[in-house]
């Protein structure tokens, strides 16, 4: 993937990475082992792992690179967590008494690259942006795909609101990018309308016959009516513009998958035959969906190195394409769903097809073959200045963990593996025990109440460390 050109080198990035863990780590042997590190300890260490992973400032004057100052530190911390087992999410293996030593040869480090950055930082932008980057962070959410397990996220978003936790950005994947949709229409999270919005869903509204020509996309059995279906409740009027993803209230990033030329693994008029005898009247007849879609993950995944990630609100040109184009590309099963611009439809067809050409792609379909749980495309959206801050909290959720009952376990199986890649750029995981079934696309009303309990009640137990990381950081070598 073409790196945005605000996002520094892949081995600083991976640096970035290294201490955030270091840094999770730490908030969570304060909430698990209270007893073996005492509060000013804890707050000191996570005070120079924060400032050592500092590597541009945004200010209004623009951009302050800051590499150069915070790379001592950096390479001292990175060297010296190792040593005493933080980073790795393995307390029982963490030298607490190394920890307490640690803090003597860190605060000195701390206070001298604090005081030259608050030097380079004079005149170019306030020092309140300066304390921000090290004392608080901002909430992103990464919602991954899986179909109709995907609705456990109402529950999920509920309980952030009820939290008092606005995201600054979400990234998603297939349902996830639904989902990102769904939260990114207001600043605030209103759970009784997009109950609404669910309610007033069917099948046949969401699904229907192959209706046009693949221009960008797959063929398939079914077409994904996303605009005729979801847009509506964005805006009434019919005849309304596109709507850019950079005109959400709250940015997002969507994954999809970004084929080569020559990548497919059979003609492409052959996905519209992959599936058959689905009738939408009956939605009992989509498992008959479950095989051929499975199929044409495994074939397409033979050929993972000619595919693409493609992160649509990040990557370079991408900002002011279609969301309900953006997010019906991240679902569009490849020989399940199509998902395609009308060419009639002559800004949106424009937008995207700049897009592809500059990328070399033939074909867009699902995010899943490439971040199915975008928390990578989270951190690099975050890191490359998104949002402003480059402190923040990636919470990640994974509503399509295998489990041995699913008729899903082989795609679920497939797709672990990146999924356990990308979710290591995540401070806060979570993989649903209890989702509905990847086939429940429009569930019950009765369903939509206990989806909203429990995907509410599986994400308590991450409570106390959400709350330790999204709290304001007490400085103790940065006070001036």
């Amino acid at each position: 993937m073409p790196l945005p050109p605000t996002l520094p080198p892949p081995e600083l990035l991976s640096q970035v990475s290294a201490l955030e863990q270091c840094e999770v780590d730490l908030c969570l042997a304060t909430i698990e082992r209270p007893e073996r590190i005492d509060p000013l300890t804890a707050r000191t260490l996570r005070e120079a792992a924060c400032l050592a992973k500092l590597h541009t400032l945004s200010g209004p004057e623009g951009d302050l690179d800051a590499r150069e100052i915070t790379a001592p530190l950096r390479e001292v911390a990175l060297r010296a967590f190792a040593d005493c087992g933080v980073g790795a999410r393995a307390l029982e293996r963490m030298d607490f008494d190394g920890l307490r030593a640690l803090t003597a040869i860190l605060r000195p480090k701390t206070r001298l690259t604090w005081s030259r950055l608050k030097a380079a930082a004079q005149h170019r932008l306030p020092l309140d942006i300066l304390r921000r980057e090290v004392h608080q962070k901002s909430l992103v959410i990464a919602l991954g795909g899986g179909g109709g397990s995907g609705h456990i996220y109402l529950g999920a978003l509920d309980f952030l609101a009820r939290r008092g936790l606005r995201p600054r950005l979400i990234a998603g994947t297939s349902i996830g990018a639904l989902y990102a949709l769904f939260r990114a229409r207001r600043p605030d999270w209103n759970s009784a309308e997009s109950l609404a919005i669910l309610r007033a869903l069917s099948l046949p509204r969401l699904l229907g016959a192959p209706s046009m020509e693949a221009h960008f996309g797959l063929p398939g059995a079914m077409r994904l009516c996303l605009r005729e279906s979801i847009a509506p409740f964005f805006t009434p009027d019919p005849n309304a513009p596109p709507l850019p993803l950079d005109a959400l209230s709250v940015p997002v990033v969507l994954a999809a998958t970004g084929i080569r030329a020559g990548a497919l693994p059979r003609p492409m008029e052959e996905y519209a035959r992959m599936i058959r005898g689905i009738d939408l009247k009956h939605p009992r007849s989509l498992a008959r969906a479950v095989p051929g879609v499975i199929g044409a993950f495994i074939e397409l995944f033979q050929v993972s190195e000619r595919l693409q990630a493609v992160y649509f609100g990040l990557d370079r040109g991408s900002e002011g394409i279609d969301a309900f184009d953006a997010a019906g590309f991240s679902a569009a099963l490849p020989g399940a769903l199509q998902f395609d611009i009308p060419p009639e439809a002559v800004t949106r067809h424009a937008a995207l097809r700049d897009l592809v050409r500059a990328r070399g792609i033939f074909r867009l379909c699902d995010g899943a073959l490439v971040d199915n749980v975008p928390a990578k495309g989270a951190f690099l959206a975050i890191q490359s200045g998104k949002i402003g801050t480059r402190n923040a909290c990636v919470l990640a959720l994974d509503c399509f963990a295998p489990k041995l009952t699913s008729p899903f376990l082989a795609l679920q199986s497939l797709v672990a593996p990146q999924v356990h890649r990308s979710m290591a750029f995540a401070h806060v995981r979570h993989a649903f025990k209890r989702p509905p079934g990847p086939l429940d696309l429009i569930p019950t009303d009765r369903g939509l109440n206990a989806i909203l309990r429990r995907g509410a009640a599986e994400l308590m137990p991450h409570a106390p460390l959400l709350d330790a990381l999204m709290a304001p950081l007490d400085p103790v070598e940065t006070r001036a």
